[in-house]
């Protein structure tokens, strides 16, 4: 064997036992943090204790040690073992921190969907190969993305809440002035109310935002207000970018290590987010059809079948039937690419038919939303 032969025999071998002596590394590092129980003591306790838990030492450095290592490695992340926790807080405390679940900002929803996929990882991951680990330092990397913009954008949402505050005060001012139903000492009295909480609001806006035009802003509002929806999809944008990949390569290394869970969690949130919208009179035959043993019946073959592709079918055509007639030939084309995708490649194309189908939902949720509000 030539010099050249062994040193990339020697360097090949190095590399290999590098790559193991990682992959051991860090499934210690997660053996160690599951062993502290988290989930339970979530379940368990409330929200202030729970939030005690998680700031200890043994918690925090548990948790750190597999940020630092996945940073030693060349993931280049910067999250601390704080940022990491914060997925429990989402989790299982959402609705104290974030309030209830129908008046949350849609980018709420988002990073509560990364505490639940990062939890789910930490809890149940097993790292067998290189890939998993590349794609668990990947996740991680993504998600301290997405943190940084939700935390970042709090601020923003803060003062949105306050634009939105402020045009619903001035409406009321418009409809209180031109009012004949309500007496003139009445009508002063509420006017002067009305304008001192716009007063707070702005004063409110000025401490957030010391740059904050709020000249401009009060002889523009209302087409400020009324772009605040457009704004969404802007500030989302990386934010949802980020995610679809690191869901899209979780649910793959899923699919490919022959596992379902992954897959049965998305189509039963599938089916949770259809019932929600659908007629009354059809839920309880939704959720017969959403039942979890009724999924893994089909799934377990991990491969296309028939009762597979009927369940994708029922899937797309509710979706269809609650949409509006005006989509019919956009619903058409998206009926037939479901299919089309259920021909071959079972792996890559059950990836892209869960991202498919719920943006489809989530369209069609604004659809619902848009309609209730000119009612």
């Amino acid at each position: 064997m030539s010099d050249l032969s062994k040193n990339i025999y020697l360097n090949a071998r190095i590399s290999h036992l590098q790559r193991n002596f990682r992959i051991k590394k860090i499934n210690k590092l997660l053996i160690n943090f599951r062993e502290l129980n988290l989930q339970i003591h979530a379940d368990k306790m409330d929200f202030h204790q729970f939030s005690k838990l998680i700031r200890t030492k043994n918690v925090i450095l548990n948790i750190k040690a597999i940020s630092d290592y996945f940073n030693i490695i060349g993931f280049k992340n910067k999250l601390n073992g704080q940022k990491l926790l914060t997925s429990f807080i989402l989790k299982y405390f959402a609705r104290e921190i974030l309030g209830n679940e129908q008046n949350r900002h849609i980018e709420d929803k988002s990073i509560i969907k990364w505490g639940e996929n990062l939890i789910d990882i930490f809890l149940n991951i097993k790292l067998d190969n290189y890939t998993s680990l590349k794609n668990l330092g990947l996740f991680l990397v993504n998600y301290e993305k997405a943190i940084i913009i939700w935390l970042k954008n709090d601020k923003s949402r803060t003062i949105e809440s306050i634009i939105i505050s402020y045009y619903n005060r001035m409406d009321h001012i418009k409809i209180i002035k031109t009012s004949n139903k309500i007496d003139d000492q009445q009508k002063e009295q509420m006017l002067k109310e009305l304008k001192n909480e716009i007063r707070e609001l702005l004063i409110s806006m000025k401490l957030l935002d010391k740059s904050f035009d709020l000249e401009y802003f009060q002889k523009n509002y209302v087409k400020i207000y009324h772009n605040i929806e457009q704004g969404y999809k802007n500030v989302l944008n990386s934010l949802t970018v980020n995610m679809k990949k690191a869901f899209s390569a979780k649910l793959l290394e899923d699919i490919k290590n022959g596992g379902i869970k992954t897959i049965l969690l998305n189509f039963m949130e599938i089916g949770n987010r259809l019932i929600q919208i659908c007629p009354h009179k059809y839920k309880e035959s939704f959720k017969n059809k959403f039942k979890e043993d009724h999924i893994i019946d089909f799934l377990i073959e991990n491969e296309w079948n028939k009762k597979l592709v009927d369940h994708l079918n029922f899937m797309v055509d509710s979706i269809i039937m609650f949409d509006s007639k005006e989509n019919e030939k956009k619903n058409f084309e998206f009926k037939q690419n479901i299919n089309i995708l259920t021909l071959n490649d079972y792996e890559n194309n059950m990836v892209k038919i869960i991202l498919l189908i719920n943006e489809k939902i989530d369209d069609l949720v604004k659809l619902i939303f848009e309609f209730a509000k000119k009612k």
